[in-house]
């Protein structure tokens, strides 16, 4: 088996799963590199508001796909992990035919299911 590596939140095929990579790749790099974007995003998809804000097109597409508790649950998560919790919402390839899943456990568990199946 390889090693896991991190594919980008635009390769997975399923746009809910899309949307919750692309909202909790935003918290990480503003847990790495200061900000609140991934807050802002949230508050807009929880009230509802298209804004021109910084967030607007961001909170626009995952709005379409995710509610505000969904919205706050994620960006809570790898905003209060010192242990990288956020791994649950982060897009790797399959180590084994490189399939991009959500989530480090599901892309560690998908050829192993594809193969029971």
């Amino acid at each position: 088996m390889g090693r896991l590596i991190e594919a980008s939140p635009s390769q997975l095929h399923d746009p809910e799963e899309r949307a919750k990579a692309r909202l909790a790749a935003i918290a990480r790099a503003d847990v790495l590199y200061g900000g609140a974007r991934a807050l802002v995003i949230a508050r807009e998809v929880r009230e509802g508001k298209h804004s021109d804000s910084v967030a607007g097109d961001a909170a626009k597409e995952i709005q379409k796909h995710l509610d505000g508790y969904e919205c706050d649950a994620i960006v809570s998560s790898v905003y209060t992990s010192s242990t990288d919790d956020g791994i649950r919402y982060t897009a790797y390839e399959c180590p084994e035919c490189g399939t991009v899943c959500l989530g480090r456990e599901a892309a560690l568990l998908h050829c192993s299911l594809t193969l029971e199946d």
